[in-house]
């Protein structure tokens, strides 16, 4: 998450804007994460489907 997402780009001088660009970077994380499942969720439903 640091290098690919921007966790280490934070430059902020606040507690709460550290949370806050730490929380968006994990959504970032979790979206990213979930395309390749959901994917292959799809691909698995489309293949057990009777032709």
């Amino acid at each position: 998450m640091k290098e690919e997402l921007g966790l280490d780009h934070f430059e902020g001088r606040s507690w709460q804007g550290l949370h806050r660009h730490a929380l968006m970077t994990m959504i970032a994380y979790a979206f990213l994460q979930h395309q390749p499942l959901h994917k292959a969720k799809r691909e698995k439903k489309e293949e057990t489907r009777p032709a």
